[in-house]
């Protein structure tokens, strides 16, 4: 577990940190316990712990407070120098940082393996489902639509050439109903014509018997009066009484 040397808190992998680039001190800090700024002159790469800013003061950390008391004790001649197993010790921080790192990166990598694997299989299963559409039910359907609009285009032009055969049946019927009028007409007024030649012609009759009791002889009698009158011509009377006279 790697600790600040500022807070002696733990500094965890998400968090910002900067270390020192002094050889022999590589010492870990929150960004936060230094008040780093990144805006500053120096560099991350050139950055140096307050331990060595008093040795040199001039090279770097210009966003780093210096210390104001106790410049004596901060003197190349009172610095503290590393000793092998300090180097040791943050050497095996450092690794055991490295194979945390590693071992969240594996971890990582491995969730991305298993949800690509799932993403994989779940493509592999609606492709096998495309394809059962494809050549199962749903092209059954497909060719059940297609056939039905086949038979509707068959029908749609039979109900055409029938309805054109009907408008001309119909237009036919028309004519031949416009002809019958005009022919009917005609009739009516050769009808009516020959009812007027026909009342021209009638002949009014006379002295016919109306009742039962009336004497036929003497209505004979008046009735070829009416024709001949008394020219003489009374044979044809004779001989019209002697018939009757048989009946």
């Amino acid at each position: 577990m790697v600790l600040c040397s500022t807070c002696n808190v733990s500094i965890l992998v998400s968090q910002k940190r900067i270390k020192c680039t002094n050889g022999t001190c590589f010492l870990l800090y929150h960004i936060d316990c230094v008040n780093y700024n990144d805006n500053s002159g120096t560099s991350r790469s050139k950055w140096i712990c307050l331990a060595f800013t008093a040795i040199r003061p001039s090279e770097g950390n210009t966003n780093t407070s210096l210390p104001t008391k106790n410049r004596k004790e901060n003197s190349p001649d009172n610095l503290p120098q590393p000793s092998s197993e300090q180097n040791i010790k943050y050497q095996n921080v450092i690794l055991n940082e490295i194979r945390n790192l590693r071992m969240e990166m594996k971890e990582h990598f491995d969730n991305q393996q298993e949800c690509l694997h799932k993403f994989n299989s779940t493509l592999s299963q609606v492709q096998r489902d495309v394809k059962e559409l494809g050549t199962g039910s749903l092209k059954n359907e497909v060719d059940k639509i297609s056939k039905s609009m086949q038979f509707f285009s068959y029908a749609h032009d039979a109900q055409t050439i029938i309805n054109e055969k009907t408008e001309k049946t119909l237009s036919n019927i028309l004519t031949e109903n416009n002809n019958m009028r005009v022919y009917i007409n005609d009739l009516n007024t050769k009808m009516s014509q020959l009812e007027q030649q026909a009342r021209d012609c009638n002949v009014e009759i006379q002295c016919v018997s109306e009742h039962k009791n009336e004497n036929l002889i003497t209505e004979i009698n008046k009735f070829h009066m009416m024709i001949a009158g008394y020219s003489g011509q009374h044979k044809g009377y004779f001989l019209l009484r002697e018939n009757i006279s048989h009946l």
